[in-house]
């Protein structure tokens, strides 16, 4: 699909790689190693180097808490697991083009 992808095990990760690079977007999940992805999510939106890269998280299909919770953070969109590739592809261009 022409998407360069660099897959990461945390927040740590995530602050160190946003110091050498700018993503076009950003797929996260909760349930990660330390940190979990709604308190990366708060930590992405403090930072001005940061705020504007959109961010779509993989939540777990039928929590409530979790469809609520990422928008009201400030998540562009979300994508209920189990999810398809194709799906991802999608919502990942959409979500980039929609930041041109």
């Amino acid at each position: 699909a022409g998407l360069e992808v660099t897959g990461l095990d945390g927040g740590v990760s995530l602050e160190s790689t946003l110091r050498e690079q700018y993503p076009a977007l950003i797929l996260l999940g909760i349930m990660l190693p330390g940190e979990d992805g709604f308190a990366i999510l708060k930590k992405l939106h403090t930072r001005t180097d940061a705020a504007d890269i959109p961010v779509i998280m993989a939540i777990t299909k039928g929590k409530e808490f979790d469809r609520v919770t990422g928008p009201n953070l400030g998540t562009d969109d979300h994508l209920s697991k189990p999810f398809g590739v194709m799906e991802m592809v999608f919502r990942c261009g959409q979500s980039c083009a929609a930041q041109v």
